[in-house]
């Protein structure tokens, strides 16, 4: 700022502050300084402090001008306002969910549901670059305390550091406000798939950490250790071949020779996990390499089609005894004599039913009287009953005596149509009308095994980081990668893919009878389930109290058409039943829908995994 002329920079300036300050109760005003990748150069910061000093010091020569301004934190704003204006005077907001509105009704609120796919992969680095960074130091402290306290002869551990280092900045710039929110669209500076690409290579270098460290750690003698990255020593149990791409799960080739499987512990208390790996053979059994106890397991079919099951995939699902930060060494082989037990699988389809292909597992298609009889999975805990047609929930029961009846539908948004009128987008979520309930054209499944218990609607895919689960009258727990976690609300967020289906994120109601007469169990979260006698509307949020209002609550703004109105197929619902799991799984034109009910002691036991997947390359 040349101050010969900068009189009217500085009146300019003090105008739109005083401008600002009319939309606040005080003439206090905090202005923020900076913009996007601003301040990256210490001559920007040089020269910005200058020139605003200079602009400051003219204020302050001109007490005519009323003015006061000054560089500050946000402790000196505060100090400042309660001088002029008492704190006990403002009125306050609570809550957890503000939307910002720059004109009329657009909120956005567009942006929490936008790229979900990316969302969902900054996530899984941000659980990747904390599992590495925990065993990394626990693999170098391992070394001091080891041999004469240096690091291991040809452990890369500068090198680790950096790829460390690498990651965690990855991390740090997908935080930015168009990068994890998915609305970049600047090409010569940055884009999401920009982004996604930087998540991805992050993810990568701190898997080469990972194998490095574990490989270290487990091994007996370690003089043994040599280092090639070419051919490491340990692999991870999926691939990602692009930003864009779904992983792929690693299939383990089993024979009479023990398979290695190491599953890893991150957190500080004791994990029991259901861990789930797809093998090439339906005989398999696992055992606990260092106590030789075989472990509870079944077996269950990997879908390529909602009735026709891989020949040469299966997937090994067993429970796993994890304790705090450990590394758990376990062994997997082909036997025909002592195999975990297979799922057992049930179809129902209204009219004409469906064809099934599947050589290793036990399958049905009940007719008559018994083809109507409500689907019932239980366990313990827990009893839930769903629709033969649909294999949608229609009642839930808990064994201490609370009992609910539920109802599930699924709707969609189309956004505002006319020549003048905004669209949703990557910011704003505007749909045209009330959301309409989507299509029951459906193919229900269930499962049964040793395990667990599933009714699902059409085949469902979830995300690996396992998303959803919905607060209703008992504890409903997630399914992430290595097994049960915690509870949350989101539905599986999985969108845009290369690869593999693609799927978009569609509002899942579930209206809950909330009959005063029976007592409801609380959920694990923060505190208890509203008991209004209404029936209540869940929303991705958290664990706050459920919408009770009587509209439908816009969970995303990513349909953009008309539904499919091509004659209806009736519902597959695929009944799988297991010893560790049981699930209904309901097949639709665009949405499978499963419900999974574990077979297990303690939480998991007294919880419902709820996953969906909309695939959306058909309509």
């Amino acid at each position: 700022v040349i101050m010969a002329a900068g009189t009217e920079t500085a009146l300019l300036l003090l105008d739109q502050y005083r401008r600002k300050s009319r939309l606040f109760r005080s003439p206090v005003l905090f202005v923020p300084l900076g913009d996007d990748f601003r301040f990256v150069e210490s001559s920007e910061w040089d020269a910005q402090f200058r020139n605003y000093q200079k602009l400051f010091d003219f204020f302050q020569t001109h007490p005519e001008l009323h003015v006061n301004a000054r560089f500050g934190t946000l402790s000196d704003y505060f100090q400042a306002l309660q001088k002029v204006l008492p704190v006990s005077s403002l009125p306050t907001v609570r809550g957890d969910f503000f939307t910002y509105a720059d004109r009329d009704d657009h909120y956005w609120s567009g942006y929490f549901t936008s790229r979900p796919f990316y969302k969902r992969l900054d996530r899984t680095l941000e659980a990747t670059l904390r599992a590495t960074e925990i065993l990394y130091s626990l693999t170098l402290a391992a070394m001091r305390s080891h041999g004469d306290g240096r690091l291991a002869t040809g452990f890369p551990a500068r090198d680790h550091f950096l790829l460390l280092t690498a990651g965690r900045r990855g991390l740090a710039l997908f935080q930015h406000h168009d990068a994890v929110t998915g609305t970049a669209r600047d090409p010569a500076s940055w884009t999401t798939e920009t982004g996604a690409t930087l998540l991805l290579e992050s993810i990568q270098k701190l898997r080469k950490v990972l194998q490095s460290s574990a490989h270290w750690l487990l091994l007996l003698d370690k003089s043994q250790y040599h280092h090639d990255q070419s051919k490491p020593f340990l692999l991870t149990d999926d691939v990602m071949s692009a930003q864009d791409a779904l992983p792929q799960k690693t299939k383990i080739t089993l024979s009479e020779e023990p398979r290695i499987l190491i599953v890893y512990n991150p957190t500080e208390q004791i994990r029991s996990s259901v861990v789930s790996v797809v093998i090439d053979s339906p005989d398999a059994r696992v055992i606990d390499a260092e106590t030789g106890r075989p472990m509870a397991a079944q077996i269950s079919a990997v879908w390529a089609e909602p009735s026709r099951a891989s020949t040469d995939s299966f997937q090994l699902d067993f429970l796993s005894e994890l304790p705090p930060l450990s590394l758990v060494v376990y062994h997997v082989t082909r036997s025909s004599s002592g195999s975990a037990p297979r799922a057992r699988y049930t179809f129902h389809r209204r009219g004409n039913p469906p064809t099934i292909h599947s050589e290793h597992f036990q399958m049905s298609h009940p007719q008559g009287p018994e083809a109507d009889a409500p689907l019932s999975l239980s366990n313990k805990q827990v009893q839930i009953w769903s629709s033969p047609e649909t294999g949608l929930m229609q009642k839930l029961s808990l064994r201490a005596g609370s009992e609910r009846r539920v109802q599930v539908h699924f709707l969609w948004y189309g956004t505002r149509t006319g020549a003048n009128r905004d669209k949703s987008g990557a910011y704003l979520f505007l749909p045209g009308e009330e959301g309409a309930q989507l299509p029951l054209d459906l193919l229900t499944k269930a499962r049964g095994g040793p395990l667990s218990l599933q009714l699902p609607l059409n085949l469902l895919t979830k995300a690996r980081g396992g998303p959803l689960s919905l607060q209703l009258p008992l504890n409903l727990l997630t399914k992430a990668r290595g097994g049960l976690l915690s509870l949350q609300l989101p539905l599986d967020l999985l969108t845009k893919a290369r690869k593999g289906p693609l799927s978009l994120q569609l509002p899942l109601n579930l209206l809950v009878d909330q009959s005063p007469k029976r007592s409801s169990v609380s959920s694990a979260s923060s505190g208890p389930l509203d008991q209004s006698p209404r029936r209540s509307s869940v929303s991705s949020a958290s664990s706050q109290p459920l919408d009770q209002s009587p509209r439908r609550s816009s969970v995303s703004s990513a349909s953009s058409g008309p539904l499919d109105q091509s004659p209806k197929r009736t519902a597959l619902v695929r009944v799988s039943r297991g010893p560790l799991y049981s699930d209904i799984t309901s097949c639709l034109r665009h949405v499978t829908h499963t419900v999974r009910l574990y077979h297990l002691e303690g939480h998991a036991g007294r919880s419902l995994e709820i996953s969906n997947m909309v695939d959306i390359r058909s309509w």
